[in-house]
């Protein structure tokens, strides 16, 4: 988009010496703003300085316009992407004390480490690698919405990367910049990118996670050879789905303390930070499919403090350590699981454990269960997280909805 400057006459402000200040105008996509400068002329001596050719007396007046012109436009031609606020910086010569978005990056990312927080690290730096190869130097009044758009069109068209992927990174900005506000690393001056009429992060390809009770039943059924690899994959998948979709890291961290007579009670790992009262208790039902797959492949009768599954050592209190274990089995269960797939010959054969977790909810969804109970039952906090989980009703059941509608028409 092109930028012009012009110098203007304010003529409806009249100072004491009957001069007029002189200004410089921008307009910028149907926005106008002027800003001021050292000088004032009377209507008299800017009418002729403007001239094509001005009179002898008017020519040093001209020659101060033009210098305000020029250094206006050099200003400009210095701005990659064009802000009113970035004009003004370079115009009056400003000097930011902006902090590099690269260094708070790398203290947000110590902080996380310092608080046991180790795979929400790795994902912080993952996304500041990822802007360090767009951007090898950047500030904070450097990241407005043409940036954030360019930088989505970079990943997509020339690192053929997804929505999901740009989500997922430009959340990971948007915290450090949020996290830099409440920390007073920026000014007021500073224009917040993300928002409406500004840039809104994708929501990402919503990818279906769920799969039908024929498709559980069948996984139910399949013969694997007794405690191989798949007959494990098979099992821990069922174990997730039967407890409520309960993921791996708190599969893996469950304890006997956790046994409470006929039920599993527990804590979800991923909000042991969140205050203590709002973190939701999940209860599930000890049934007899879950008590045959624990003494399958763990042991019911531990010590209170031992995990229950011998992946984890009740030493390993390393944040590190635990998340290397806990994706080292989440990748084992997930090959494995693949293959089973491959042979059930699903037309996905690329079903994850995850898949446990979308599917017990949604299974529960059209149960007709209340959505405040899948909340409780998945342990989240919001009610939002819970319905990206619910998985779409399939074409059976909208083609139901349909009738339901059309059921006013009398049989012919």
């Amino acid at each position: 988009m092109y930028v012009r400057p012009r110098i203007i006459l304010v003529e409806n402000h009249q100072k004491k010496d009957g001069k007029y200040p002189v200004k410089v105008r921008i307009c910028y996509l149907r926005k106008t703003k002027d800003f001021r400068t050292p000088l004032s002329l009377t209507k008299e001596e800017y009418v002729n300085a403007i001239l094509p050719n001005p009179p002898k007396k008017y020519k040093e007046i001209r020659h101060q316009l033009d210098a305000l012109t020029a250094k206006a436009n050099e200003v400009i031609s210095c701005i990659e992407n064009f802000t009113f606020q970035k004009f003004k910086d370079g115009f009056y010569n400003i000097k930011k004390e902006s902090s590099n978005v690269y260094s708070v990056f790398e203290e947000f990312i110590k902080m996380k480490l310092v608080s046991g927080c180790y795979k929400t690290s790795v994902n912080y730096n993952t996304a500041m690698e990822s802007f360090k190869s767009f951007r090898p130097l950047l500030n904070f009044y450097d990241v407005d919405t043409q940036f954030l758009f360019k930088y989505q069109d970079w990943m997509i068209n020339a690192k053929g990367k997804s929505e999901t992927t740009v989500s997922i990174y430009c959340r990971a900005l948007r915290a450090i910049i949020n996290y830099s506000i409440s920390k007073n690393y920026l000014k007021k001056d500073f224009e917040y990118p993300f928002g409406k009429y500004k840039y809104q992060i994708p929501g990402g390809r919503k990818v279906k996670k769920a799969l039908t009770l024929d498709a559980v039943e069948a996984i139910f059924n399949f013969q694997a050879k007794p405690y191989s690899m798949e007959d494990r994959a098979k099992d821990f998948w069922l174990f997730s789905y039967m407890c409520n979709g309960m993921n791996v890291n708190d599969i893996i961290r469950l304890k006997a303390s956790n046994i409470d007579g006929n039920m599993i009670r527990y804590h979800r790992g991923k909000t042991f930070r969140t205050t203590q009262s709002n973190r939701p208790l999940i209860s599930i039902s000890f049934e007899e499919e879950i008590i045959i797959i624990i003494n399958k492949w763990g042991n019911l009768n531990p010590n209170g403090d031992d995990y229950i599954f011998p992946i984890l050592d009740k030493n390993d209190k390393n944040d590190e350590a635990i998340t290397k274990k806990k994706e080292l089995f989440t990748d084992s269960l997930n090959k494995h699981f693949g293959r089973i797939c491959e042979k059930l010959e699903f037309q996905n054969p690329k079903i994850t454990m995850i898949y446990a977790r979308h599917t017990a909810a949604t299974v529960l969804k059209k149960a007709n269960i209340p959505i405040f109970q899948i909340q409780e039952s998945l342990g989240h906090t919001k009610p939002e997280t819970t319905k990206n989980y619910l998985g779409d009703f399939d074409d059976d059941s909208k083609i139901e909805v349909t009738k339901s509608l059309m059921r006013f028409k009398k049989a012919v």
